[in-house]
């Protein structure tokens, strides 16, 4: 899963960001990475709304800075990626 290499690649590129430097801008959001946290990382007794509950908390603190999430899901793997 993933791009081998990638965040090596983008590393220099990147530089934290403080919420108020990123208001009134939309930021993409990898939709996949979050559910997985959400998914392993709970304890509750509810886990099957962990996830949704995660996404609204998360969401709901972007908004609140005025920050605009893209959401970006994992399509189709490609025929090429399908050999592998």
């Amino acid at each position: 899963m993933g791009v081998r290499g990638l965040w090596t690649l983008l590393e220099p590129a990147g530089r934290r960001a403080d919420a108020r430097a990123l208001r009134g801008r939309r930021v993409a959001v990898d939709a996949s990475i979050w559910l997985h946290q959400f998914i392993h990382a709970t304890t509750d007794d509810d886990a099957a709304a962990a996830p949704a509950r995660g996404f609204f908390r998360r969401i709901a603190r972007l908004l609140h800075h005025g920050i605009t999430p893209v959401f970006v899901f994992d399509g189709a793997a490609p025929g090429l990626k399908r050999r592998t």
